[in-house]
């Protein structure tokens, strides 16, 4: 069982823009993008000792935990980088929303609750 870290930690959310609509118009070449995307960020946690928490929150948004600011800064750099170096199907270049929050979480049955956790969705919610 994967040991997901406690104290002061730092959340990496991330969502794809527009997944709803890309699904919808696009199911099988989704299903390819999101496959690689998954590859990515599976290639990035692992570089920078991080935890998914959450395969899957609504559409196709992540959540992600690292021990340090830094290890989750260099993930979401590494994420960006090589998605934007992807040759993506041109029906579905994906594009991500990040946001990084790090201080104290609840952890409970493999899942984080609190302020913190609420405050780094509300900053997903607003990037672009």
């Amino acid at each position: 069982m994967l040991r997901l870290p406690t104290g002061t930690i730092t959340f990496l959310l991330t969502d794809v823009e527009g997944s709803a609509k890309l699904w919808e118009n696009y199911p099988e070449a989704m299903q390819l993008a999101v496959s690689r995307l998954d590859s990515i960020i599976a290639q990035s946690l692992a570089a920078h000792k991080g935890s998914l928490v959450k395969p899957r929150g609504e559409g196709e948004s992540l959540m992600m935990v690292f021990k340090t600011a830094l290890s989750a800064l260099q993930a979401a750099y590494a994420i960006e980088t090589q998605c934007l170096a992807e040759n993506w199907n041109p029906d579905t270049p994906l594009h991500l929303r990040y946001a990084l929050y790090t201080g104290e979480a609840q952890l409970r049955d493999g899942d984080y609750f609190g302020t913190t956790v609420n405050r780094a969705a509300r900053l997903r919610a607003i990037a672009h």
